[in-house]
């Protein structure tokens, strides 16, 4: 009887173990996978990327976001904030024509805020291969008659005096 009782206790430890078991294995491939999709949710998958394909990844990024702010704007044109961040977004990209472009549609808000007028003025520059002749000068004069001590006023002041030789 004692054989037969102990057979039962074991046939009936099986199925127990084998749940232990198949529970034990299930999380083993189910934790991992939990935790990657928080990851992705919550953490920075860029971060784990190179430092090359992170530029490129931030580029395309910001590309993305100017591609809706353009449609925005031209869906609804009267957003002068929004051309200016629209005109800044393609500086940083190096666009200067779009730029320039953008820079237009931001109207009577642009002749009082110095350091649209300035960033304005830089665009112009670049767009016309490092010559501060014509608008960009009149920009920066503006801009620093709005505010004499702006720093990026003066900066592009002093890099066009610079660049002609106007050393006092």
């Amino acid at each position: 009887e004692d054989a037969a009782s102990t057979t039962n206790e074991a046939d009936a430890q099986k199925p127990a173990q084998d749940n232990v078991r198949r529970t034990r294995i299930g999380l083993a491939f189910f934790l991992p996978l939990c935790a990657f999709g928080i990851y992705t949710q919550i953490g920075n998958p860029v971060a784990s990327l190179s430092p090359t394909e992170q530029a490129q990844h931030a580029e395309m990024t910001m590309e993305q976001m100017i591609i809706r702010l353009k449609a925005k704007l031209d869906a609804k044109p009267d957003n002068p904030e929004g051309w200016a961040m629209l005109a800044q977004s393609y500086g940083a990209l190096g666009r200067w024509d779009e730029a320039a472009q953008a820079f237009t549609h931001i109207g009577p808000t642009l002749a009082q805020d110095p350091r649209l007028l300035a960033a304005f003025a830089e665009v112009l520059t670049r767009q016309a291969g490092g010559s501060f002749e014509g608008k960009p000068r009149t920009l920066i004069a503006l801009a620093l008659k709005l505010d004499p001590s702006h720093p990026y006023a003066l900066m592009l002041a002093g890099s066009d005096a610079f660049q002609n030789q106007r050393w006092a």
